[in-house]
């Protein structure tokens, strides 16, 4: 089916993928920069937490340090999942 736009005709993507246009190499890319925020965004949310922890029981600087690697680790594993998520959709070599 031809979805018509004005001045041209293209066609519609498919059913809940990625639009035809989108590479593997784009899609790489996606994947790449979302594992990138998911762990700068990880660690620094375990970093806010530990700061104001501090603050209010006034414990300086041990639960920053504590919950910044908890926030690393959260990235880590949100990572991990994605990139194993991601190998078992691709399709192996013996299929």
């Amino acid at each position: 089916m031809k979805v018509h736009t004005g001045k041209e005709t293209r066609p519609e993507p498919p059913e809940g993928g990625q639009p035809p246009s989108a590479t593997k190499a784009q899609q790489g890319m996606g994947t790449g920069m979302r594992m990138a925020t998911d762990m700068v965004v990880a660690t620094l949310i375990g970093v806010a937490m530990g700061y104001y922890l501090d603050q209010w029981l006034a414990t300086q600087p041990w639960l920053t340090v504590i919950f910044f690697f908890l926030g690393a680790a959260s990235g880590f594993r949100m990572v991990y999942q994605l990139a194993t998520q991601k190998k078992e959709q691709q399709p192996s070599v013996m299929d």
